[in-house]
């Protein structure tokens, strides 16, 4: 759908980003859900989101070197 929000939301703990995508879905947006940091950086190539919903403390690639590599 065009206009459509694009959400990429990423987090380690798997329950928890699967019930905000939830959310996020019934409110209309279109979301993409990554449980690393490193698959969000692989992922966001592709899907390109507009708004990234980020966990900062995940093991490996923590949300902040995330961000800034999304940045990039």
């Amino acid at each position: 759908m065009k206009g459509t929000l694009k959400v990429m939301v990423v987090d380690d703990h798997h329950d928890g980003a699967e019930a905000l995508g939830l959310v996020l879905s019934v409110l209309g947006a279109d979301v993409l859900i990554s449980f690393s940091g490193e698959e969000a950086i692989e992922v966001a190539k592709d899907f390109r989101p507009r708004l990234v919903i980020l966990d900062i403390n995940m093991p490996g690639l923590d949300g902040f070197e995330t961000a800034e590599q999304l940045k990039q």
